[in-house]
C-alpha cells in the first residue's frame, strides 16, 4: 500500500514539475531538501510523534520551509501532514529524484556479486548495460555471498541472474 502511494505522490509532483518544463529545478530542490531531512532525523522524529498535534506540525514545516522551498515542496509536505503520510517524504522524494534522472537519461541499475568487484569489472559491466539500454547508467554492487558465483544484474523490473544459484535453482526446477 505504502509503495503505491509513494508512486502517486512522486508522479504527480513529477507531472507538475513536467508541465511547468522545470524538471532539472524541483530535482536539485528535492535533494536539497532530503538532505536537510536526514542530516536532521530529529525533524522527522518530530513529524511522526502521535502526541505533536497536526496544527503544530504544519507550523514548523511552515516555518522551516515557507520561504526557503517552492509552495510545490511546502505544498507536499502540507499534504502529507494532513494525511498522516509525513513518514513518506523521504521514498517520496528518492521516487521523485528517479523520475527526474530517467527524464534526464539515466537508469539505475544493481549488480550482485559472491564476491567484490574491482573497478574494471564494475566499468564493463556498466558498459554493456549503457549499450544495451542506450541510457546512461548510475550502477550499484552489492556482495552476497549466497549468489555462490557469476553476478545478478537488474535494470528497472528486469532481472538477468547469471549467477550460479540462479543456474542450480533453473535446474531444480527443471528437474520437478
Amino acid at each position: 500500500m505504502a509503495t503505491i502511494a509513494i508512486k502517486r505522490y512522486a508522479s504527480a509532483l513529477y507531472d507538475l514539475a513536467k508541465d511547468k518544463d522545470q524538471v532539472a529545478e524541483y530535482e536539485q530542490e528535492a535533494v536539497a531538501i532530503k538532505e536537510i531531512i536526514e542530516n536532521e532525523p530529529d525533524f522527522m522524529t518530530f513529524l511522526t510523534h502521535p502526541s505533536i498535534v497536526l496544527e503544530e506540525k504544519l507550523e514548523v514545516v511552515q516555518a522551516i520551509f515557507g520561504g526557503n522551498a517552492s509552495e510545490e515542496f511546502v505544498g507536499l509536505f502540507v499534504l502529507l501532514i494532513k494525511k498522516r503520510r509525513q513518514n513518506l517524504v523521504i521514498e517520496i522524494l528518492d521516487e521523485f529524484i528517479d523520475k527526474a534522472k530517467i527524464d534526464r537519461g539515466f537508469i539505475k541499475a544493481t549488480v550482485t556479486s559472491a564476491v567484490p568487484l574491482n573497478e574494471k569489472q564494475v566499468s564493463q559491466i556498466r558498459a554493456k548495460i549503457e549499450k544495451g539500454t542506450q541510457s546512461s547508467v548510475e550502477l550499484t554492487t552489492f556482495v552476497d555471498e549466497s549468489v555462490l558465483g557469476g553476478i545478478v544484474v537488474r535494470v528497472g523490473d528486469k532481472v538477468v541472474d547469471g549467477s550460479i544459484k540462479g543456474e542450480m535453482n533453473a535446474l531444480k526446477n527443471q528437474l520437478k
